[in-house]
């Protein structure tokens, strides 16, 4: 573990040198860029699982219009009873 330890600062000093600022600024970009697809994929998958419920909310509503529809055409139900 010290050796990976050991050559990831080796590498980040090889690249950034005493240029904390930058190090810095790259660190953050990062950061910002990770917790943008983050907040993306949540706002994504949220609005998937509300088309979901709606079209479940849609289809329950169809189903139980064309049961109805069937009892009329039946004649178990009158047409008031159907609205």
């Amino acid at each position: 573990m010290n050796e990976l330890v050991r050559i990831v600062l080796n590498s980040v000093d090889q690249l950034f040198g005493k240029n904390y600022v930058q190090l810095i600024t790259y660190l953050l970009i990062a950061l910002i860029g990770i917790w943008l697809y983050k907040e993306f994929r949540t706002q994504l998958l949220n609005s998937e699982n509300y088309k979901r419920e709606k079209y479940s909310e849609v289809l329950i509503i169809l189903l139980e219009l064309e049961y109805a529809l069937n009892r009329f055409l039946i004649n178990e139900l009158e047409f008031t009873q159907l609205e």
